[in-house]
């Protein structure tokens, strides 16, 4: 019986300590053998080497994180440019793990890649931008987070008519107004004759624009509730940034617990806000030509759509349409201050072009040539958006330009390093806005400040609008210099979309206009 015991004892450490030994090994050895698989159908794509070893199932993953931990503030998407070897092919392949990331800087290739819908689609965001933690964000047929539906299809050609000519000449009075609010803050801190971060007032106006311009907000509930619309903005970039960079984590009860309980804390009372704007301007809003308006004749003819569905719309455009054009005129107004033959010339430009006016009339845009150029080619430089990912259909493989990107195949468009392309760019890292002037031939999808194809930003035109409008009082009514002479370059950093980091500081002084 003693021995029986023994032998049972020793069966049972046996399988207590080899079993789970057997099964690791061989779940790693099975787990390996299928990203060998794979990788194998992206072996014609070329890669940088991968180290054999015990940790090869990472593939580039170890490299990767160095970078990135080496510079924190880095946007990812740049960190994948910058280890693709210079003068290697324009099409490369990263794996992570079991991820492989074709990285794409080959133009004809992104022409395909941003024009074909069918083949290509949005590459899903692991959900970020329909709902994160428990809260909803842009739904499930976002303009930003749907990857390609026949839904997201319809919506968008009834909100691309909320930026036509006519309903951006409707919405100019109100980017007025708000630049005259601006102008005014502006006033007071030139009567204090400190240097001043003028970041956080660019953000406010842009929210203002899109609060009255684009869902008819009275001033008073601007005023009452612009911090929680510009904290939610914040909080759900930062999240999705968070989600992207680390998906798993992300999940885990225990870490971003502040992040994700600010996330409820602004998302919920912000969407009841829009909620009930929505409910009380819906008739009035009916008549109008602005995205409300839209927004709402999108609901009427579908049954898809929901109050919750514009909503979702409503959050996409103050968080795609906020930070983003607060980061571009930002980065003028840092140019500027840096290039003073180039202020000049704007400067000249607005001033002829207001002549007597106080304010800018629609037709007037159009003659701001030159600051249309400066504000191209600072979005060429440093523009808020350096990737785009884009995704093989899931039932389709193709060859383009010889070539062949098995079915899932997912991209990722290195912007920031097509912008800065000898190829295509004569002197690539020199601001000069002449490369914007009129006749100049750009190479199609070379420049893609704000994508391409069908999936391009629907409210281009109106950040644009938005910007001219705003700049140009800015230059009429003040001289602008750099408040931190010392700073030879302007810092972005995120991990969604860039943004300065550590704002932009400036001297401003009252012109005799």
């Amino acid at each position: 019986q003693h021995y029986f015991i023994q032998s049972n004892l020793r069966t049972t450490m046996f399988l207590l300590l080899y079993v789970p030994l057997v099964l690791t090994v061989a779940s790693y050895l099975i787990i390996n053998f299928l990203l060998f698989l794979q990788r194998r159908s992206f072996r014609h794509i070329p890669s940088l080497p991968i180290p054999l070893g015990l940790q090869w199932f990472r593939g580039h993953e170890p490299e990767f994180s160095r970078r990135v931990k080496a510079d924190r503030n880095k946007h990812k998407g740049i960190v994948m440019g910058e280890m693709v070897p210079e003068g290697n092919s324009t099409i490369n392949i990263l794996f992570l793990y079991n991820q492989g990331l074709i990285l794409v800087t080959d133009v004809p290739i992104i022409a395909k890649l941003m024009t074909d819908r069918k083949a290509y689609t949005k590459r899903p965001l692991f959900g970020a931008w329909n709902s994160m933690n428990g809260v909803r964000v842009g739904g499930k047929y976002g303009l930003i987070g749907d990857i390609g539906s026949e839904v997201w299809a319809a919506k968008r050609r009834v909100e691309d008519k909320a930026f036509s000519k006519g309903a951006l000449k409707e919405t100019m009075e109100g980017m007025i107004v708000i630049s005259h609010n601006f102008i005014d803050v502006m006033r007071r801190m030139a009567e204090a004759e400190e240097v001043f971060d003028m970041f956080d007032h660019l953000v406010l106006s842009a929210m203002q624009t899109i609060a009255k311009c684009g869902f008819e907000m009275s001033d008073e509930l601007i005023r009452e509730h612009s911090d929680l619309l510009i904290n939610t903005v914040n909080i759900v970039n930062l999240c999705i940034g968070l989600n992207l960079k680390d998906p798993v984590g992300f999940r885990m009860p225990w870490k971003y617990k502040q992040e994700k309980a600010d996330l409820w804390k602004q998302t919920l009372p912000a969407r009841d806000l829009m909620k009930r704007t929505l409910t009380e301007g819906m008739e009035s809003a009916r008549k109008k030509n602005t995205i409300l308006a839209h927004l709402i004749r999108a609901h009427d003819v579908s049954d898809q759509l929901t109050l919750d569905d514009i909503v979702d719309e409503c959050l996409v455009f103050f968080g795609a349409g906020m930070e983003t054009t607060a980061t571009t005129m930002a980065g003028v107004v840092w140019h500027l201050v840096r290039h003073p033959d180039v202020y000049q010339k704007v400067q000249d430009e607005v001033d002829r072009v207001y002549g007597d006016k106080e304010d800018l009339e629609f037709d007037d845009l159009n003659q701001l040539v030159y600051l249309e150029m400066v504000i191209k080619e600072s979005l060429r430089l440093k523009g808020p958006a350096p990737v785009v990912a884009k995704q093989m259909a899931d039932d389709m493989s193709v060859t383009v330009n010889d070539w062949y990107f098995p079915k899932d195949s997912k991209f990722t468009i290195l912007v920031h390093k097509i912008h800065r392309d000898p190829l295509y760019w004569d002197d690539p890292l020199k601001f000069n806005p002449e490369r914007f002037a009129p006749g100049k031939q750009i190479t199609p999808f070379s420049y893609m400040p704000f994508s391409a194809g069908q999936r391009n930003c629907v409210g281009r035109h109106f950040a644009m609008v938005e910007m001219k409008v705003l700049l140009s009082q800015l230059v009429r009514n003040f001289v602008v210099t750099n408040g931190r002479p010392s700073e030879t370059d302007l810092i972005l950093t995120g991990d969604f979309t860039q943004y300065p980091m550590g704002g932009i500081y400036v001297n401003i002084r009252n012109r005799n206009v």
